[in-house]
């Protein structure tokens, strides 16, 4: 059975179909019959032979060196430009590779090429002057640690996320309920954007259709625990900035009480990869204890991983857009940024 994206994913492609303009023919039949019975130009076609033209090009080559070239080469051997130029990039790049690899003196940022230079540089004579050389790889070193130690200093925790001494709830309720009420236009009775079954609008209708799980309630496609864990080493964002890409229109999905915190098979906070891993071993760990997915549970598990994936293509977009505009326009940011 075909989703509703599917559907509309085929149409979209019969239209792309119809709208394909049908090449013309580049001549007539009749034309093609008089173009044929004239004759072979033999000398054009062997013009048009690049094959042969750059076999012609080697063999006219001349590949022998002049003494001169030979002595010239070896001069350069026999010189410090050659360990300069050749032996020194490549082998202390090898062993550059090799400390990376093995992470001997990452933490630190030491390498054999600043460990190199740096020796060939100091003099006991100046060693007051002396500083440490500073390379692209240690640089950026540093910048990953400055960017974890700003990321320390942030939390998220009961619904709020904590940066030094500020704080700030991330769940938007207004706008979270404006969404639900969008979402049933006027009714009390509307679909599951997860499993496409019914939900309603308040508990006690629900109730009294005997359908207490069943009630609506607006949940984050992407939860707030995930996206407040990805940002928070952010140093181009604010907490409200954060707030605001959370709380984006692509980010909601009106569901059921059961499909957003039920037992069993609640979403809950569950990140892309465990609803996946979720959906690959066919059961849910809950209470220590496993629920099988049903096929409409599986389904289900699709439909959130799914939007998921769409919903988290919307969160990039807006965090870029936010980071450039903090950037070229937000004077603390800055600030942050140099620091």
């Amino acid at each position: 059975m075909t989703t509703k994206n599917q559907h509309l994913d085929r149409l979209e492609k019969m239209r792309q179909a119809r709208d394909v303009q049908t090449p013309r023919a580049l001549a007539s039949p009749s034309t093609m019959v008089e173009f044929l019975d004239t004759p072979v130009d033999q000398a054009f076609i062997e013009g048009t032979d690049s094959a042969k033209a750059f076999s012609n090009q080697l063999e006219d080559t001349d590949a022998i060196a002049t003494q001169r070239e030979a002595q010239a080469l070896l001069d350069s051997l026999n010189t410090g430009s050659a360990i300069e130029k050749i032996l020194e990039p490549v082998f202390l790049s090898l062993f550059d590779g090799v400390m990376r690899a093995f992470k001997m003196g990452t933490k630190q940022g030491l390498t054999a090429s600043r460990l190199y230079q740096e020796c060939r540089v100091f003099t006991y004579a100046n060693a007051a002057n002396s500083s440490p050389m500073v390379d692209s790889y240690t640089e950026n070193l540093n910048e990953r640690d400055n960017i974890a130690e700003f990321g320390s200093h942030s939390s998220f925790n009961g619904g709020s996320m904590t940066r030094k001494d500020e704080e700030l709830l991330m769940r938007d309720g207004k706008k979270m309920k404006a969404k639900k009420e969008a979402h049933f236009n006027g009714d009390y009775r509307a679909k599951d954007e997860y499993d496409g079954k019914d939900i309603f609008l308040t508990k006690a209708q629900a109730n009294s259709e005997g359908r207490s799980d069943r009630y609506a309630e607006t949940d984050h496609i992407v939860s707030c625990a995930e996206i407040c864990n990805s940002l928070k080493s952010n140093k181009a964002l604010h907490l409200d900035d954060i707030k605001t890409i959370i709380n984006i229109d692509e980010n909601y999905a009106v569901t059921s009480k059961q499909n957003n915190a039920g037992s069993n098979i609640g979403k809950f906070d569950k990140t892309r990869d465990e609803l996946q891993a979720e959906l690959d071993q066919g059961y849910v760990q809950f209470k220590n204890k496993k629920h099988k997915l049903s096929d409409e549970d599986r389904k289900t598990r699709q439909n959130q991983i799914e939007a998921m994936d769409k919903a988290q293509q919307a969160i990039d977009t807006k965090t870029n857009v936010t980071v450039a505009k903090n950037v070229l326009f937000d004077n603390e940011v800055q600030i942050t940024l140099n620091n």
